[in-house]
């Protein structure tokens, strides 16, 4: 049995209840599976509070298919253990929102709302507006 490659990458990390997801590349079915590793560990440190996501994709292309069903059940996973917004910051890549619309395309009985943005200006306000700021207030 071989290993699959893996292709694309991320950077992660928590700003207060904010975890900022930085995605790049291609991705494979492994990266994905790494990447929900690492959210989950990202998530139960929350300790159950109430937590927002920052995904800006601008340097994303998209994934292989399988990654699909891998990040639509990260995303039940995540809602229930408190995830109550998710905000998007798309790249220039049209297929990118067709991707994201298909894993998102669950039905979700939450208090749970996600929105996509053209900038992480816009999407931090629109976070900040929601209850979830990246860095404490001055």
């Amino acid at each position: 049995m071989t290993k699959a490659a893996m292709r694309g990458n991320y950077e992660m990390w928590s700003e207060q209840q904010v975890i900022v997801c930085r995605l790049k590349h291609s991705w494979s079915e492994r990266t994905a599976l790494q990447y929900a590793d690492t959210m989950k560990k990202e998530v139960l440190s929350f300790n159950g509070k109430p937590w927002a996501n920052l995904v800006l994709l601008a340097e994303w292309d998209i994934g292989v298919p399988a990654i699909e069903g891998i990040i639509a059940d990260l995303l039940l996973w995540n809602l229930q253990r408190n995830f109550r917004r998710l905000a998007m910051v798309l790249g220039n890549n049209p297929v990118q929102g067709f991707q994201i619309d298909r894993i998102l395309n669950k039905k979700i009985e939450s208090d749970f709302q996600s929105n996509f943005f053209t900038s992480e200006a816009i999407a931090n306000n629109w976070l900040s507006n929601q209850g979830f700021q990246r860095k404490p207030s001055d």
